[in-house]
């Protein structure tokens, strides 16, 4: 409550076990609870416990607390966090790969600052939640691929995102067979109403939550109204028409188009911003509007898929594990 300076909570033979094979604080744990109880046994959901050491940096407001561990080790967290409890190891071995790949190129990118973080714990950053999301078989896939990582043919990142729905946005199908195409606005309106096809890839596992795979949301169009006024005035909304879709179906953006003007919103970020921040799961969605009189009453959203549809999609990679495949 008082100090002034930053200081650091080191656990135990930090050092020494060093010396006899374990990594720097992989023996031990610091456990951060929150102040206030919430009930009479003093449990909260947002405790946490970190492996590593734990740097606490005074500011106005409170405290900065910087989890300092190597880097598999925080991995067995993020890879945990990413799949369904039980998944399969190869599943995890994949994801494993893959978010090692994202954080060793963001920790040779990340900008210098006072308190010397490479990361964060937001869901931007890949959320790390410490030991409560580590799972058994995500440090056995995070071992099994020590050193591992993965680049694209063109030597890019390689990407990942819950579930494309039916196709990654670059239309690779999440199936053997890739036999689908969209030859009408009807196609796509039936793939989405219509539950997923039983022979997709992440069809193969009851381990998905059903919510990655096809979702509804109602919105408000004075609430979408009021957020779209933050960038222009554009009135009661008359019209909303989506500024056409990518060869899976995905929107690329969409017109609001109001008594007094019109706003574009390009890309899933924007549509996000303005329809509904946090929960727009995805761009792969049609869109029905509910009228009273000339003005918009409410946007119905009917959507498929979860994420932004780039590259690996974990839906697809858990029920490949589930069928056997390495």
């Amino acid at each position: 409550y008082l100090t002034k300076q930053p200081f650091r909570l080191m656990p135990g033979d930090f050092v020494t076990k060093a010396t006899e094979g374990s990594a720097p604080g992989s023996r031990f744990t610091v456990l951060v609870k929150n102040p206030e109880l919430t009930d009479i046994k003093g449990m909260d959901l947002g405790d946490r416990e970190y492996r590593g050491f734990i740097e606490v940096v005074p500011t106005p407001d409170g405290f900065h607390l910087v989890n300092e561990l190597p880097l598999d080790r925080y991995l067995f967290s993020v890879v945990g966090e990413a799949l369904p409890p039980t998944a399969p190891l190869e599943a995890y071995k994949t994801m494993a790969v893959l978010v090692r790949s994202t954080m060793l190129t963001r920790l040779h990118s990340a900008r210098p600052n006072p308190e010397g973080t490479q990361t964060c714990d937001a869901k931007v950053c890949l959320s790390y939640y410490g030991l409560s999301r580590e799972r058994e078989n995500s440090s056995k896939g995070v071992r099994q691929t020590r050193g591992l990582v993965a680049r694209t043919a063109g030597g890019t990142l390689p990407e990942h995102h819950p579930s494309c729905g039916w196709a990654t946005d670059s239309g690779v199908q999440d199936r053997q067979s890739p036999t689908l195409a969209f030859r009408s606005p009807g196609d796509l309106e039936r793939l989405i109403h219509r539950g997923p096809d039983e022979g997709l890839y992440h069809q193969a596992t009851a381990l998905i939550p059903e919510s990655w795979n096809r979702w509804v949301r109602v919105l408000d169009a004075e609430e979408v109204r009021a957020r779209a006024e933050r960038s222009k005035d554009v009135g009661p909304l008359k019209k909303v028409v989506v500024l056409g879709r990518d060869g899976t179906g995905r929107a690329r953006g969409l017109r609001l188009e109001g008594s007094r003007g019109v706003l574009e919103l390009d890309g899933l970020a924007q549509m996000a911003e303005v329809l509904s921040p946090g929960s727009l799961r995805s761009d792969l969605f049609v869109l029905i509007p509910l009228y009273d009189g000339h003005r918009i009453a409410k946007l119905v959203l009917f959507g498929a898929g979860y994420g932004h549809g780039r590259g690996v999609c974990v839906a697809g990679s858990v029920g490949q594990a589930h069928l056997g495949r390495r």
